[in-house]
């Protein structure tokens, strides 16, 4: 019997159902970060592994993290699951019900009896009965009620699904900021490193300058001020890189919120890419591929079947059953003045038939549920119609959008060439002598403001990148759609 047992419980689980996925990090469940477990969930752990791991942290790599670990993703699969069940069950409505039933009872019956004559007794009667029933129901017709349930699971399968895919479309537009934010960091950080570099060069100059005699105090003032700038700048430049680690961290399902310190991120910009063809191509693929849009009109056709099943309770139901039953009953008697023997039955029955239920009056509530149905269906057709301008305007934005850090860029980086070299000019004529200090200073600013501005426009165009893909659909459509990849070379003219 022991080892009956879970061999029973078993079969009991698989039959009720099961459900696996990855458990949640028990850290969640705390409440304090500190009083977390040390060694961190398998989940985490291999993901930091995997991450020491790596050279470089490339932005797709960043992503497939992401999509494996983002717990607002696996949620969102969790639900396309679930919406899958939930279709299984309507289906299985089309299948007769088959149930068993088995009764036992054992009843005990006291009578009082007085004979002519005798003294009064009292007899006992003992009745043990059984009871089995086999039956199977079989629904015919409901007015179409399960049809229109099975569509409508069926159209939330499909928008739970499209809910899916646009969690992952924003997923991976938010990995994409955090990650060019990252760049950002690391190239402003360059560039006020350089300046305090120049700044130190320069301030080293001046003192020995001072010391001979040919320069006043304040030029070794100045130079040292704009040192220390440009150590404010690096100050800052660190802290939005910690924040955009951190972001990211956060997105790809990192435990710990961060990444690990030796990990370093893909550096170099590619030549600055073409121009991008007419803003309809970009609509076309974003009207057919927008996964917001496609819950929008799954929602459109929930909310009609909807109408339909709430139009079911109009018409009758019909069913057919069929029953087997099996009872027994036994009798034992006590007490009487001539003991009588025990009796016992056995009984069969044999059960078919068909029902029908038709309601005539409710008090209009399938009247008023109609009504309710269809104002749901307009509110329906309403949001896909303020979707599907939404996703007009964001495409039209995003598309402007790269356009206009394009042509940004290109005057960014021309402007860097030309800062550079009146740098240097005013530089030579400052060391000879031809210009004052404060000419000198405005042009090492003016170079300065142009690297961070080139920068700048640089990680605009990977954002308008990201969010043009994410307008139109995903990553694999903006490809279809001619958007050219990262540090992608500009074809030849």
């Amino acid at each position: 019997m022991k080892t009956m047992l879970p061999a029973l419980l078993l079969c009991v689980f698989a039959v009720a159902g099961c459900y696996r996925y990855p458990a949640v990090p028990s850290s969640v469940a705390g409440s304090t970060y500190t009083g977390r477990p040390a060694e961190g969930s398998s989940r985490s752990v291999a993901l930091r592994r995997h991450l020491e791991g790596l050279k470089v942290l490339t932005l797709a790599e960043a992503q497939r993290l992401a999509l494996e670990n983002n717990p607002d993703f696996l949620a969102a699969w969790h639900a396309v699951s679930a919406a899958r069940m939930a279709l299984c069950q309507r289906r299985g409505e089309y299948s007769p019900v088959l149930s068993a039933e088995f009764s036992l009872s054992n009843r005990h019956a006291w009578t009082g009896q007085a004979l002519r004559g005798t003294e009064p007794s009292d007899s006992r009667t003992d009745t043990f009965s059984t009871s089995t029933a086999v039956r199977a129901d079989w629904l015919l017709f409901d007015g179409f009620g399960r049809l229109n349930r099975l569509r409508e699971a069926a159209d939330e399968l499909d928008r739970r699904s499209a809910l899916h895919e646009n969690t992952r479309r924003i997923l991976l537009r938010q990995v994409a900021y955090a990650y060019n934010t990252v760049l950002l960091a690391i190239e402003e950080r360059r560039i006020a490193e350089e300046d305090r570099r120049f700044q130190t060069t320069s301030l080293e100059d001046a003192r020995s300058k001072f010391a001979a005699g040919r320069v006043a105090r304040s030029s070794v003032l100045n130079f040292e001020i704009l040192r220390n700038n440009a150590e404010v700048r690096m100050i800052a430049a660190d802290y939005v890189y910690e924040a955009a680690v951190y972001a990211l961290a956060v997105l790809m399902g990192c435990e710990e919120g961060t990444l690990p310190p030796p990990l370093k991120f893909e550096s170099g910009f590619g030549d600055l890419p073409a121009e991008l063809p007419s803003v309809e191509l970009y609509l076309d693929s974003a009207l057919a591929s927008r996964p917001d849009l496609r819950a929008s009109r799954a929602d459109v056709q929930r909310a009609y079947h909807l109408v339909l099943l709430a139009y079911a309770d109009y018409f009758p139901v019909i069913k057919v059953f069929a029953a087997f039953g099996v009872s027994t009953a036994r009798n034992r008697f006590y007490g009487y003045s001539t003991r009588r023997p025990s009796s016992g039955s056995t009984n069969l029955s044999f059960a078919y038939g068909l029902t029908a239920e038709l309601t005539i009056f409710d008090g209009l509530r399938r009247y008023n549920a109609v009504r309710e149905r269809k104002a749901q269906l307009a509110a329906a057709e309403l949001g896909l119609a303020g979707e599907w301008f939404t996703v007009v305007g964001e495409v039209r934005a995003a598309h402007a959008n790269y356009r206009q850090a394009v042509k940004c860029a290109e005057l960014y980086l021309r402007n860097c060439e030309l800062s550079r070299k009146q740098r240097e000019l005013v530089m030579d004529q400052y060391r000879s002598g031809y210009c004052e200090i404060t000419r000198f200073n405005e042009a090492q600013r003016d170079l300065v403001s142009a690297e961070a501005n080139l920068a700048t426009s640089r990680i605009n165009i990977y954002n308008a990148v990201a969010e043009l893909e994410a307008a139109i659909g995903g990553a694999a459509t903006a490809a279809g759609a001619g958007i050219p990849p990262r540090n992608a070379p500009a074809p030849a003219q």
